[in-house]
C-alpha cells in the first residue's frame, strides 16, 4: 500500500505477541476478558468483574440491525438508592436539550436565530426492567444509540492510545442529541464547550412541541421533500465521527488549520469504523458481507449510509453514481490530485486548504491508506493461520493503536501528510519493534 498514492512508506502493522484484547471486552450476551494493550501498558493486572447495564442500539445506521447493547456499568452513575441516574457516567452524559434550536447558521451552528422548549424530559431514565430500551420510532432512542457510540469509542480509544484520554470537560463528554432540528442536517463537536451536539432533518410541530418530518425544500437540495425525518443521533457512524473529535482535540489541541483539519476529518472517520468493530456481530456482519475479502466495500467501510443516501438522493451529490447510499467510503479510490492537490502539499507544513476544498474529502486520502492498512494486517493475520473474526479484532487494534500514537509524533502547528505518514512509521518502530518492516515499507 502506498500512503496517499504518492509511493510515501507507510506501516501495515501487527501487535506483538504480548499485546492482545483489552483487559475488558464486554460483548453481546457474554464477557470476556484477556490481557490487552491498556493493561500492557498502564501495568494493570488481571480484570475485575465487570457488570452490564443493557440499552437499546442501533449498530451502524438505522439501516443495520438494532439491538440491546451490554455497555459496561462503570459508564453510568447511580443514586444514594442505587437507582441509574439516566445515560450518564463519569466519561459520557447524554442529556436532552432544554431548548431545540428551530433556526441556525449553517456556516457556525452556534449562532442561533429562534429555538423552541425542548419536549423532552432531560435525564433519561430506564424501563422498570432496567433497561434503557424505547420504541425504535423514540427519540429516546437516539439517545441510546449516541450513548453506545461514544462510551465505545472512548473505551477503544483510550486502549489504543495507551493512556486515558481527558475529553471534554474534566473527562466527560456531553452529548445532545436534537440540539437543533430544522431544513438542514448536521452534527458537530464544539471544542468551546467540550460538548457534541447533534442535530436533525425535521420540524417542531408548534404547540405540542412534537418532532415531526421535514416537508419542503431542505436547504440546499434541489429536491422536495415530504415528511423526511432524518437523524444524527441515531447514526452509530455519526455519532462515533464527532466524538472521535473529541478525542482528536485531546490528544492534538493545537492542529487546527491548514491540513491538520484533514486529518482530523480522517482520524475521526477511521476510529468510526475501527470502533464498529468492537462489536462481534459486526464482524461477523463484514466477513459474511465480503466473503472474506475486506478490500470490498461492507458496512464498516460505507460510512453514514443513514446520512449519504439522503444526501446523494435530494442533494443531488455526486449525481449519477446511484449505487452509492453512504457519506463516504473508506476505500474511496483517492489520490491527491482527486482531492485537488499536489505532492507540495504532503511535504510542506501547515498548508492551508483552498477555499471551497472540503476537508474531509482531502481526508479520505489518508482514510483509505488507513483502511488498506487494516486490511492488510487482516489478510497477514489469516495467512499465520488465525481465525478470520480473530484477525479482524487484531487488525483493528493494530490500526487503533498507531493512528491514536501517531498523534505524539507530529509537530502541533507544523501538519502535512507527510508529517501524518512518518508518525505511523515512528509508532510501528517505538512501539511495535519494527516487525513489519516488509508491509512499512511498500
Amino acid at each position: 500500500m502506498k500512503l496517499l498514492t504518492l509511493g510515501l512508506p507507510i506501516a501495515v502493522l501487527t501487535l506483538g505477541a504480548g499485546i492482545a484484547r483489552a483487559d475488558e471486552v464486554v460483548i453481546r450476551h457474554v464477557i470476556r476478558e484477556s490481557p490487552g494493550i491498556r493493561g500492557a501498558l498502564l501495568g494493570e493486572r488481571g480484570s475485575p468483574e465487570v457488570r452490564t447495564v443493557w440499552v437499546w442500539a442501533f449498530e451502524s445506521d438505522p439501516g443495520s440491525p438494532g439491538g440491546l447493547q451490554p455497555i459496561p456499568a462503570r459508564h453510568f452513575r447511580r443514586g444514594p438508592d442505587g437507582a441509574l441516574e439516566g445515560l450518564c457516567g463519569p466519561r459520557v452524559c447524554v442529556v436532552m436539550p432544554d431548548e431545540i434550536a428551530v433556526d441556525v447558521n449553517e456556516m457556525d451552528f452556534r449562532v442561533v436565530a429562534a429555538s423552541v422548549p425542548s419536549p423532552f424530559p432531560r435525564d433519561i431514565q430506564p424501563g422498570d426492567d432496567g433497561t434503557f430500551a424505547f420504541p425504535i420510532d423514540s427519540p429516546l432512542t437516539g439517545a441510546t444509540t449516541a450513548f453506545y457510540a461514544t462510551t465505545g469509542l472512548i473505551d477503544a480509544a483510550e486502549r489504543w492510545a495507551g493512556h486515558p484520554i481527558d475529553w471534554g470537560n474534566e473527562g466527560q463528554l456531553k452529548v445532545l442529541p436534537y440540539a437543533f432540528v430544522c431544513d438542514f442536517m448536521n452534527a458537530y463537536f464544539d471544542s468551546r464547550s467540550g460538548h457534541v451536539n447533534l442535530g436533525a432533518l425535521g420540524r417542531v410541530e408548534s404547540g405540542s412541541n412534537r418532532l415531526e418530518g421535514f416537508t419542503g425544500q431542505p436547504r440546499g437540495a434541489p429536491n422536495h421533500v415530504a415528511d423526511l425525518k432524518l437523524d444524527a443521533a441515531l447514526s452509530r457512524d455519526m455519532v462515533a465521527h464527532e466524538a472521535a473529535h473529541a478525542v482528536f482535540h485531546e490528544l492534538k489541541p493545537g492542529a487546527r488549520f491548514g491540513m491538520a483539519a484533514a486529518w482530523n476529518e480522517s482520524f475521526a472517520d477511521t476510529l468510526s469504523f475501527l470502533s464498529a468493530l468492537e462489536d462481534p456481530d459486526v464482524i461477523a456482519r463484514i466477513l459474511a458481507e465480503t466473503g472474506g475479502d475486506l478490500r470490498r466495500e461492507n458496512e464498516v467501510s460505507r460510512m453514514s449510509e443513514h446520512i449519504g443516501s439522503f444526501t446523494k438522493r435530494y442533494l443531488d451529490d455526486e449525481a449519477g453514481d446511484d449505487g452509492e447510499r453512504f457519506l463516504r467510503s473508506a476505500l474511496a479510490d483517492r489520490s491527491l490530485s482527486d482531492a485537488g492537490l499536489s505532492r507540495a502539499d504532503t511535504e510542506i507544513p501547515g498548508t492551508g486548504l483552498i477555499p471551497g476544498r472540503d476537508p474531509h474529502r482531502v481526508g479520505q486520502v489518508l482514510t483509505r491508506a488507513c483502511y488498506d492498512f487494516f486490511a492488510g494486517v487482516y489478510e497477514r493475520a489469516l495467512s499465520a493461520g488465525k481465525k478470520p473474526e480473530d484477525a479482524v479484532a487484531e487488525a483493528r487494534d493494530v490500526v487503533g493503536a498507531v493512528v491514536c500514537r501517531s498523534t505524539r509524533f507530529v509537530p502541533e502547528h507544523q501538519v502535512s501528510m507527510r508529517s501524518v505518514a512518518r508518525a505511523m512509521v515512528m509508532v510501528e518502530r517505538d512501539d511495535l519493534g519494527e516487525r513489519y518492516q516488509a508491509e512499512l515499507l511498500v
